[in-house]
């Protein structure tokens, strides 16, 4: 089981984009969206406008799924998940989620400081991060807010062991 479970925080660590599923008032949704890991659970930045996040207001549980698009069927690995999402309110959580999100998408870093003027620990934590960037891309100025992914159960496909191998994890 150590074996399976570092394998897919391997996949989850080389990966950048997943697909959400959602459902609100007897409809599905999906849309893919950058993240970044930390351990199991997955922080993600979004508009609260857009469906998926107010899909989330009325029912945080998610269904996940990371993969790429493969060529053979032999080659085919995966991850699946199901959990719940919630907005990051806390600032110890808000800290960890800019933390492991400028750490794999570095050129955030100037937008995320925009937006998190309140909070003057993560602040400083992200003037000092973009005194070592060479360059800072500006990005406009748009409402999101960080959401979390807590995973209940985790399927790792991996035909590369053997078609249709699949290890399960549970939280």
């Amino acid at each position: 089981m150590e074996e399976a479970k570092e394998r897919v925080l391997r996949y989850l660590k080389e990966h950048n984009t997943l697909t959400l599923a959602t459902w609100e008032q007897e409809r599905p949704w999906a849309t893919a969206l950058f993240y970044a890991s930390d351990g199991f659970d997955l922080f993600f930045l979004s508009d609260p406008k857009t469906r998926h996040s107010v899909d989330l207001e009325a029912n945080p549980i998610v269904a996940v799924t990371i993969q790429e698009d493969y060529q053979e069927w032999a080659s085919i690995k995966g991850v699946q998940m199901e959990g719940r999402a919630y907005v990051v309110v806390e600032e110890e959580d808000m800290a960890r989620a800019v933390a492991v999100y400028v750490e794999k998408y570095p050129f955030v870093a100037g937008y995320l400081r925009l937006m998190m003027s309140p909070f003057a620990r993560i602040a400083i934590f992200l003037d000092r991060f973009m005194e070592k960037l060479s360059f800072i891309p500006h990005l406009p100025a748009a409402p999101a807010r960080f959401y979390k992914i807590v995973p209940k159960r985790i399927w790792f496909t991996d035909n590369e062991v053997k078609f249709g191998n699949r290890d399960q994890l549970e939280f």
